[in-house]
């Protein structure tokens, strides 16, 4: 039997994946539960919609800040305490958000929520560590299939509970659940043995040493980036065109609109077969060309229900499949790095993100949808011309140590 990359852990199992796919739904899902509330925040707290969507910038770039300070911290703390740690915070935040009266403590709340919705990071690389390496990109795929799950869910979910009980009894119920959630995983997760103990200078750089020399990294977080930034232009902007005329459509149906985009599970673990498979590049260039055309496509979704159903349809199986797609090339770069790997990545892939909801906001409150399809091409054209270079610059193999570098399967 082939053993993880990490001889301290267990060999997955099917029930720990399952936990592990639900676990990072729950978490991902508290980035998400505000972008049907969106126009009913505003009302709330008397503020317009650009001001409103920068409540999204906030959780984004929180989360950010917590990809870069605490995820880089599970290659030396032991995930599981990390991991309890981090959403007894969460439940605080959530907290937080719940009774915020004035849009400046809300949005200093978002900032926490999104700083400890890292612990999708903290356990997704204690997937891969125990995962046998022919199956490290099924294994990555089908917990991330658990968090794609969450974020459609969260704007249902979200969109439900304010239809009946109002904007503020999502962030009561959410912090419960994170609550729980720690309890379950402290209780379930394996003891993952901590390793040598680092200063946070130390830690930092070597991250940023990490970043530097691995070109196939900067790569894929660029790719991500874009694609990640792509899916942020839709949702941050698409409360304010599904409420308005010719819609006119209330916070529950809004929120359903999230279940569109499930044919994304379908892209992540395809991507995750072909990852496996060393056909990385057939999926880097399909999920660019993909988001190009979503955005074309929702040009036509001002007047169009089916315009936008296809549109979020296209967008989802983009960022799902790149997604699945770099983090399985990433997770063969330096075993023993994962949490770091991870933090550089995904700090990039939320700075996109987070790049995206800002310019979204300016952009239709300027110019409304057209304005926010037009971004999004942008942003298509951007991934198009990384997954070119990736293929200018890796298509020819390394070998490290006698096994194929992870720029072969590019």
């Amino acid at each position: 039997m082939t053993k993880s990359s990490n001889t301290t852990l267990p060999q997955i199992t099917p029930g720990l994946i399952t936990l592990l796919a639900i676990s990072t739904g729950i978490v991902v899902a508290n980035l998400y539960y505000l972008q049907p509330l969106l126009h009913n925040l505003a009302t709330d707290l008397h503020v317009g919609p650009a001001e409103a969507t920068s409540a999204v910038t906030a959780i984004q770039v929180g989360y950010a800040c917590g990809l870069l300070f605490v995820v880089p911290l599970g290659d030396f703390i032991a995930r599981k305490k990390l991991a309890a740690i981090v959403l007894a915070m969460a439940t605080f935040a959530l907290l937080l958000s719940a009774f915020a009266k004035s849009f400046i403590l809300f949005e200093i709340a978002s900032v926490l929520v999104g700083l400890t919705s890292v612990v999708t990071h903290i356990l997704l690389p204690l997937a891969a560590d125990m995962a046998p390496s022919e199956s490290r990109g099924k294994v990555v795929a089908k917990v991330m299939s658990g968090l794609l799950t969450g974020i459609l869910s969260a704007r249902v979910f979200s969109g439900v509970v304010a239809q009946f009980f109002g904007w503020r009894a999502v962030y009561f119920l959410a912090a419960a659940m994170m609550f729980l959630l720690g309890l379950v995983l402290y209780t379930v997760l394996p003891n993952d043995q901590e390793r040598k103990r680092s200063s946070f200078i130390k830690l930092f750089k070597s991250t940023w040493d990490i970043w530097m020399d691995e070109k196939v990294l900067r790569n894929r977080a660029w790719l991500g980036a874009m694609t990640f930034g792509g899916f942020s232009i839709l949702w941050s902007t698409i409360a304010f065109l599904l409420s308005s005329k010719p819609y006119g459509y209330s916070d529950l149906v809004i929120g359903a609109f999230s279940l569109v985009g499930l044919v994304g599970i379908v892209a992540a673990n395809f991507a995750g077969r072909l990852v496996d498979a060393g056909k990385a590049y057939l999926m880097t260039s399909l999920c660019s060309f993909l988001l190009l055309l979503s955005f074309v496509v929702l040009i036509y979704a001002k007047h169009s229900l089916v315009a936008l159903i296809v549109g979020i349809i296209l967008l989802d199986a983009a960022v799902q499949g790149m997604q699945i797609t770099n983090q399985g090339i990433i997770f063969q770069l330096r075993p023993e790095a994962r949490s770091r790997i991870n933090s550089a990545y995904m700090v990039c892939y939320f700075i996109g993100a987070s790049l995206g909801s800002f310019f979204a906001g300016l952009a239709y409150g300027a110019f409304g949808w057209i304005g926010t399809c037009e971004l999004g091409i942008v942003a298509g054209f951007l991934a198009i011309a990384g997954a070119i270079y990736s293929k200018l610059s890796f298509n020819r193999s390394s070998q490290v140590g006698g096994e194929p570098h992870p720029s072969a399967a590019i």
